[in-house]
């Protein structure tokens, strides 16, 4: 059986920088989409940012207590029964510090969907 390094041939410096390539691209990932146990934290506060920024774009102000009210009578999830304009502001302003690519992505989904239903 071939040695490992006789099988890669001319790419035998390919595995340690494949391991850094692994070690560069996590923490980006990690910057952009959040680290472990927290994404779905972040998927979940996307759509709570999403709506907040939409009240924004159609009234000029974020109204999150006014968005509050309305998650609070209408959702039947426990994480979002009890949830205050001040707790949406701080997901906002959280969201917009620790991860600004995925905040501004958000914000310019919000924007075209509110250009598109614009009569």
């Amino acid at each position: 059986m071939p040695s490992l390094n006789t099988a890669l041939g001319s790419f035998h410096d390919l595995p340690p920088r494949l391991e850094a390539f692994g070690i560069l691209i996590g923490g980006l990932l990690d910057r952009i989409a959040g680290k472990r146990g927290q994404k779905g934290k972040l998927m979940k506060n996307q759509f709570l940012i999403m709506a907040s920024e939409f009240v924004r774009l159609k009234t000029k102000r974020y109204n999150d207590e006014h968005l509050a009210e309305l998650i609070q009578a209408l959702s039947h999830e426990a994480d979002l029964s009890d949830i205050s304009g001040d707790a949406i502001h701080k997901k906002r302003e959280h969201m917009k510090r620790t991860y600004p690519l995925v905040y501004a992505w958000l914000c310019n989904r919000v924007r075209d969907f509110g250009i598109r239903e614009t009569p």
